[in-house]
């Protein structure tokens, strides 16, 4: 009977047991217009007052566009309202097929269901407040019901001819990823406190810069070249994210007084002033801006993040100001040089400056600063006085690709709570030991010069919580494993003056950082789970009621009665992934290496083995070493090889 509902079928007949009040109440309202007899019908001629005596056979057949209050439409547009009428109709039944009462029900997902238009949805759903229309294709708002408070339209076709003014209670709102140039038609939104606008052509705050309420706003990926904060109504705003635009100055910053995170990341900034002062923001992303060489934190002392990478700065002014600063990101400046700020991060958490060199070296100490100098001894026979540093709290430290010749000898003492440590593509030759780092668990030494094992497997004996562990491409692997292969980017130009985009160059003129998929390969399962997460929803999708769906069905029961829809489906969409992006590089060097191992000649598989197995003997928890699952029959091997002294006598290289 609903297809008979939605399909419009004239023939129809309803048993008497289907005959019930509600489907009597809900059949005219639920039945499609667009139907031969429809079309067919003669509409009825509009005749002089003199003729109103005269009953013709027309007044009996009324068209439909009098019945329903439309005298004035023509049967096209009659046909093309009731054709959107059908579409809604079809999304709201495959969403909420056994839902009793649409007229009560307050939220909704439309998403992905090729919508052009919401004509009529309030006639349906009278009380929705919260409804998804986001990777649709509509290109204006009517029939929404003016109740909505929450509303997704991302990645539609609006424009800035869009109208808002039936929508005056909402509150949050999403028109990122449109073809939007102004946000003039906003300015009548006194309720809204959220607005994400990602991914359009705005070019100026005209619009909502006089809307007291909002406190959330995003505007990343537009054409914004400057923001005045001061000629905003915003006294309430609590995020502000303008990154990815053409920005050249943002003034007005202290005036947001209530501002807890500020993105201004991708932008042409040289220049981010906080003074004097802002005392509740906690969140500060500048990188990307290659202009910027001074930045003064002192007037946020309340920081706890702070992201500068790919800058042109040498330092960051007054950081030990920063008491609650946890997290701090300075990779790869502009002039590939800072200076180790470690003495003002005592109470740091995570420390990320690849891709940077330290002319000044890494101290592990500090000087003391003494008030009251003695009078009896001569300034240059005192003693230079230090204390060293401990950083009690940091977790997690990245150094890669800073030309490191060697690490402090007491590292171990200074970060004893260490649970993952970066040193890839540094010029280390031999390691300190790590026996004080009871707590790490990742350990990177990727592209650096160890030239034996032995080194390696006496830094890190003894470390019980050790789990991931990475030395490819050093000396003392070479030969061991299949050639490692990393990831590069092509140039990509845009603009009419063909300049490069740098963002889509950022893989090659970045420091060698290793793809996580190959040097964390713990995260794989990970991926998979949420590879599966995917498949399943994808699944979940297929399984709905294709009868109003507008593409035809992936599986011919006609020819296969067999067929799996959500497996065809499913199947297919595999492939097509496989084909576009390629299998992971993680999958690759799993395969590789398994061709590889089967032909390594003796003296280099008996190497690998010791090299693998002795370093999974040193640490109880080990069980990632160079990419590879170590298992139990390795750690056997590389055992019988020791007790039997079956190998070559030379030192393992």
């Amino acid at each position: 009977m609903l297809a008979d509902l939605t399909l419009g079928n004239e023939s129809a007949v309803l048993t008497p047991g289907a005959l019930t009040s509600s489907n009597m109440r809900d059949l005219d309202a639920n039945r499609s217009h667009w139907s031969y007899r429809t079309l067919r019908r003669p509409r009825k001629t509009r005749h002089d007052e003199g003729d109103q005596d005269d009953h013709s056979w027309q007044q009996d057949e009324e068209t439909y566009d009098e019945l329903h209050g439309y005298p004035d439409m023509t049967l096209l547009t009659d046909a093309s309202f009731n054709f959107a009428h059908d579409k809604v109709l079809e999304a709201i039944t495959d969403v909420e097929p056994w839902e009793p009462g649409w007229d009560e029900l307050q939220s909704i997902n439309l998403s992905r269901r090729r919508l052009e238009s919401c004509v009529r949805l309030k006639e349906f759903l009278p009380a929705l407040e919260e409804i998804d229309l986001q990777t649709n294709e509509l290109c204006y708002l009517t029939g929404i019901p003016t109740s909505v408070r929450v509303l997704n339209v991302s990645h539609n076709r609006l424009t800035s001819m869009a109208s808002f003014g039936h929508l005056l209670h909402l509150e949050e709102l999403d028109i990122s990823g449109n073809q939007i140039d102004s946000l003039t038609h906003l300015s009548c939104l006194k309720h809204l406190h959220t607005l994400k606008a990602d991914g359009n052509a705005i070019s100026s705050l005209d619009g909502i810069d006089k809307i007291r309420s909002l406190a959330h706003v995003s505007l990343s990926g537009n054409r914004l070249k400057g923001i005045n904060l001061a000629t905003t109504q915003w006294a309430g705003l609590e995020t502000l994210d303008a990154s990815h635009n053409q920005l050249i100055s943002i003034r007005g910053l202290s005036l947001m007084r209530r501002l807890k995170s500020l993105n201004v990341d991708h932008n042409d900034l040289n220049m981010v002033d906080l003074s004097p002062v802002m005392p509740r923001l906690r969140v500060l992303r500048v990188s990307g801006n290659v202009h910027l060489q001074t930045l003064d934190v002192a007037p946020a002392k309340r920081l706890r993040t702070l992201y500068a990478d790919y800058c042109d700065l040498d330092r960051i002014q007054n950081l030990d100001l920063l008491e609650s600063l946890d997290n701090l990101s300075m990779r790869q400046q502009a002039e590939a040089a800072i200076t180790w700020p470690a003495d003002q991060l005592r109470d740091v958490r995570r420390l990320f400056l690849s891709g940077n060199a330290f002319p000044q070296g890494i101290s592990t100490t500090t000087a003391i600063q003494e008030a009251r100098k003695p009078i009896t001894a001569p300034p240059s026979s005192l003693p230079a006085l230090s204390q060293p540093l401990r950083f009690l709290n940091l977790v997690y430290l990245e150094l890669s690709a800073c030309q490191l010749m060697q690490l402090p000898e007491d590292l171990a003492e200074v970060a004893p709570n260490l649970r993952s440590l970066n040193l890839d593509h540094n010029l280390i030759s031999t390691l300190p030991s790590l026996s004080g780092m009871q707590r790490l668990k990742r350990l990177s030494l990727v592209g650096c010069r160890v030239k034996k094992s032995k080194s390696i497997i006496t830094a890190v004996r003894g470390l019980s919580e050790l789990q991931v562990l990475d030395c490819r491409t050093n000396p003392c692997t070479l030969g061991l494993y299949a050639p490692l292969i990393a990831p590069s980017a092509t140039p990509v130009s845009r603009g009419d003056d063909g300049s490069a985009d740098m963002d889509a160059l950022a893989a090659s003129w970045l420091p060698p950082v290793p793809n996580a998929q190959i040097v964390q390969p713990d995260l794989a399962a990970r991926e998979r789970r949420r590879e599966a997460q995917v498949q399943r929803e994808q699944i979940d999708l297929l399984e709905k009621s294709y009868f109003h769906k507008r593409q035809p069905p992936l599986a011919d029961y006609a020819i296969d009665p067999n067929a799996t829809l959500a497996k065809d489906a499913l199947e297919k969409e595999t492939a097509r992934r496989a084909a576009k992006d390629g299998a992971s590089y993680s999958s690759l060097f799993l395969a590789a290496d398994a061709r590889f191992v089967k032909t390594l000649p003796k003296l280099f598989y008996e190497r690998r083995v010791l090299h693998r197995g002795l370093l999974a003997m040193a640490c109880a928890k080990l069980n990632w070493i160079d990419g590879l699952l170590i298992d139990e029959e390795e750690i056997e091997e590389a055992d019988r090889l020791v007790q039997s002294r079956r190998f070559d006598r030379t030192p393992v290289a």
